[in-house]
């Protein structure tokens, strides 16, 4: 099979690109953590949640492993946001898919940086907050505005289930 034909040839869909870059960095800090890494920690938990990192109770070992799964996943979807056909999804799958967690990802990211605005605006900034608005929670509304962006690409170039890229 030549390069860029057949089943599971690369598309250039950009945004698909940097989503799994995206979220493989994350990923990977989640993952990173859920093995008991501390760097950055205190930029994304205070309080009580330091206490639980640093005890490390199985269950917060596995929802932090859990959540670095679900980023890894993300990764692989705009992945295949770049090699259609590669699983045997239906399109519309792949689709609905992207357009759910895009958005819910959206909302979310955007949902937890609003209370943080009028902090900003007072002045009243910590390195934790500053983190907090411009790492983790961006996390989710960038990652979910690309896993958007990839999936409008994706859905454009197969309309009618044929592929218009070349």
């Amino acid at each position: 099979m030549m390069f860029g034909s057949g089943r599971g040839a690369a598309l250039r869909n950009y945004p698909g690109i940097v989503a799994t870059v995206w979220w493989i960095l994350f990923g990977s800090i989640s993952m990173y953590w859920s093995l008991g890494g501390r760097w950055l920690l205190n930029t994304a938990v205070r309080g009580e949640g330091l206490a639980l990192a640093a005890e490390r109770p199985l269950w917060i070992v596995l929802l932090v492993f859990c959540t670095g799964v679900v980023k890894l996943c993300f990764a692989l979807f705009g992945y295949l946001m770049n090699r259609p056909g590669l699983l045997p999804v239906p399109h519309w799958l792949y689709v609905s898919f992207g357009l759910t967690s895009g958005i819910i990802m959206v909302v979310y990211g955007l949902y937890s940086s609003v209370p943080g605005i009028p902090l900003i605006l007072k002045g009243d900034m910590n390195t934790y907050r500053w983190m907090r608005m411009l790492v983790w929670m961006p996390q989710f509304w960038v990652g979910g505005g690309l896993i958007i962006l990839a999936t409008l690409i994706y859905m454009h170039r197969f309309s009618g289930g044929r592929s218009s890229a070349r």
